[in-house]
Formats: C-alpha cells, structure tokens, sequence
C-alpha cells in the first residue's frame, strides 16, 4: 500500500516542530533537516493570505529522482511507496536534485552523497508514523494510505507535476484566506521586489559551480563537428589532438562528482536516464574515433558510425537538460548543443548555406530569447551586439577577404560567441523549487 503524507494548510502555524524532529530522528547536522517550512506572503502583501507549507519528499509514485538516476541508487518500497536511496551506489551528481521539483534531495558536502527524507521507513515497518508527523502539535501533518487520484485543488507554492506526488493537500478554508490588509497594493513596487527576491534565490544550477559540465558540452559540440567534417571532407586532423582534447574532456566530467571512484556506475541507467545515455554515446564516440584513426581512416563505414554516435550524445545532452523542471522553459534554445554541431559542422567544412541559414536561426532564437527575459536593458542590448559580431559580423568580414589566416580568425571568433552562449544557458537555468515556486505565485497574483 503507497503511504502518503496529508497536511491541512488550516491548522500549520509554521513552528518547525517537524522539521527539529526530523533532524532528531536522522541525526542531521543543525538547519540540515530534510523537512522545511516554507512561508507563503512572507512579506505580509497586501491582499493575499498567508500560510505556511510543510515540505520533504513527497515520495511520488513516479518519481523522477528514481527513473533519471543514472546510477540505480534510488529504490522504491513495494510495501510502503518509500522511496530511499543506497548511499553505497551514489555518485553524487545531483542530478536526482535537479529533476526534483519539491527540492528533496540534499547533496552531502562531508560524504560527497545524496540523501533525502526516507519517509521514516524504519518507523513504518513497526507501525509507527513519521517523526515529523509523530511530533507535529496541531495535527496539520499526517500519514494515510494514499489513493493515485489527481489533485482537486491547486495550492499557491505546490509545483503541479506528472511525478504524481504522494501528498494530499487540504486548502485553506474560506476564512482562513482572509488576506493580511485589504489596502490596494502598489503592485509595480512588489512584483519588483519579488522579481528581485527569485533572482537572488540560489539556483542549484550554476556556472561557478557546474563550469566543468559548462567546458564539457561545449567541447563535445566542438568534436563533433570537427570529426564530422574530417569524414564529410576526407580530410585528416591530427589524431593526437583530438584524442588529448576528448579524453580531458572526458576527465572534466568526474570533477563534479562527489564519488569519482564510483564514476562508472553513470552508464548503468541507459534505459531511462540521458545522463547515462550522453557518458555512453561519448565514450564510443571518442573509442571508435580513435580505432578509425588507428586504421588511417580507411573505413568510411567506421567514420560515419563515429559521426552518428557523437549527435546522439549531443541529443543525449539537450535532453537531460529538456527534462529538468525550470521557472521559464525554453522549448528551443540558441545555445543547444545538437544545433551548435551541426551549425559549426558547417563552418569547418566551408559551407556557406548551412553557415547562413543555420546561423540566422540560432541568432534569431538568441535575439527572441534576450527580447522575452524581461530583462532588456542597456547589458543585454552590449551582449547582444557581442553575441552577433563574435558568431556572424566578423567571420563574414573574414570570410570575404578570404585568407587562409584570417579564416582560422574567423572560425575562432564563432567558437568565442558560441562559448557566451554555453555560459549564458547555464546563468539562466532556474530550476523549479518550493521556495521559487511560491514567488512565481506571488507574482501572478499580484498582476492578477
């Protein structure tokens, strides 16, 4: 039988009581618990109620921590629904934390693992409730044999999500959405508070952070292309660079890691997770590249097999970022890698339409995306203009002088706008979580 969590927003005063018995109960370090307290109207808003959520892992039915995890540390109890993770499997990629919208797992800097709320599965076994619920005084937070059923209403701060969440929410009754003051709001004052508020949130993506998957993806990009046109042209490149540049970059994806002894289990998930999936397509690029130069590219067959394999392991990229659950979804963005590789395929091969037209769309997908971030101002028009010069302006003006020289300028400056472009795709990555969400809800409440 699933077990679920109901919590009645009426009744929650926001004490902490549960969040101090699960650091109790877990023997957590101090302000590490694994249920939070979350304050909807925290700034008292005129005009919107104020209450508060109690949130930990709500244990999903289909959880996107177990299904994406490329390293099958995530398990799920037959008997409880609880869904755990064997720390001893662990890789600490933080993936499971980027997929998850509720925010649930932690990433331990001490152990270099994951861990997450584990629905105190152990207390479950003996009949027992969870501490946090054991300990909750005013009985907002409970246990119940949860029915798969969709949720009847939506709650302020709860990310609505295809994760089927094992939490039933009572909303707030009529006369506890009394609003704090029923004076008019100065609404352009508070959305830009709150605007600011969200940005200053910490992403749990970030470039400082996440540089070495930044350097990574771009570089996997760069090869691609460049194999790609070695086989389109039959021309040669030299074997030992390439191979020097692949395997570092390769070597640049451990760092992350918080196990990077346990960096082999990243392929064991290639069922479900496109982490896997990109490390697997990756490392037969860069083997079967090698074995083709081994052979002086003999076998075309070869080549192209090399070819195809490396775009699936830039699709592979694209799609481990599509799946994460972000504050502004981008269906198609400028900087993808699968449209960088085959845009600078292009450029290495001479091909002028594929330069053109396939440049033309990333820069209008670049220009769309600055123009709707709703952060126009005199700092984006500057990178715009950098954006553009470094990608289009002045490889044509290069180009038209046609010298040999200037063309290797030409082919540097577009990789240099297409690196601004990687580094700008993870400065925007804001990934859904308790705490942002609530701003979203805010905000859109008080443009309403």
């Amino acid at each position: 039988m699933q077990k679920g969590f109901k919590f009645d927003l009426n009744y929650c005063t926001g004490c902490q009581a549960c969040t101090i018995a699960c650091i109790i109960e877990n023997n957590l370090p101090y302000q590490k618990s694994w249920r939070r307290i979350f304050t909807f109207n925290e700034r008292h808003y005129p005009r919107l109620p104020l209450f508060h959520l109690s949130m930990a892992c709500n244990h999903c039915i289909d959880p996107a921590c177990l299904k994406y995890c490329p390293a099958l540390a995530y398990n799920k109890n037959d008997e409880t629904g609880a869904v755990t993770i064997n720390t001893d499997l662990c890789i600490g990629c933080k993936y499971c934390s980027w997929v998850c919208p509720y925010d649930a797992p932690k990433f331990n800097d001490r152990l270099g693992i994951m861990e997450k709320c584990t629905f105190c599965n152990t207390r479950l076994e003996k009949n027992l409730k969870p501490a946090c619920v054991s300990l909750c005084p005013t009985g907002a937070l409970d246990l119940i044999d949860f029915t798969n059923s969709p949720a009847e209403f939506e709650i302020p701060g709860f990310t609505q999500s295809e994760l089927k969440p094992a939490i039933k929410l009572i909303p707030l009754s009529a006369e506890q959405q009394m609003p704090e003051s029923s004076i008019s709001p100065i609404k352009d004052s508070y959305i830009k508070l709150l605007t600011a508020a969200r940005e200053n949130t910490e992403n749990k993506i970030s470039l400082k952070i996440e540089w070495t998957l930044a350097a990574f993806t771009l570089i996997a990009s760069i090869l691609a292309a460049w194999f790609a046109s070695a086989v389109i042209t039959e021309n040669n490149i030299n074997p030992y660079l390439f191979t020097a540049i692949g395997s570092a970059a390769l070597g640049l994806t451990t760092i992350h890691l918080g196990k990077r002894t346990l960096a082999y289990r990243a392929i064991l998930n290639w069922k479900n997770s496109w982490l896997s999936r990109e490390i697997i397509f990756y490392t037969g690029f860069l083997l079967m590249s090698i074995i083709y130069f081994s052979t002086g590219n003999k076998y075309e067959i070869l080549g192209w097999l090399s070819v195809l394999t490396a775009f699936l392991c830039l699709f592979s990229i694209d799609k481990l970022y599509q799946v994460i659950p972000r504050t502004k979804p981008v269906k198609v963005h400028s900087a993808e890698v699968t449209l960088t590789g085959i845009f600078l395929t292009g450029v290495f091969i001479g091909n002028v339409a594929a330069f053109t037209f396939i440049g033309l769309f990333k820069a209008a997908l670049y220009i769309y995306r600055k123009i709707n971030s709703g952060r126009t101002n005199a700092g984006s028009v500057f990178t715009i203009i950098i954006r553009l010069a470094l990608t289009y302006i002045i490889p044509c003006l290069l180009f038209l002088i046609d010298f040999t020289g200037l063309l290797t300028w030409g082919i540097i400056s577009i990789i240099a706008g297409e690196i601004i472009d990687r580094i700008e795709f993870y400065s925007e990555l804001e990934i859904v979580t308790p705490q942002k969400q609530i701003m979203l809800d805010l905000k859109s409440r008080l443009e309403y």
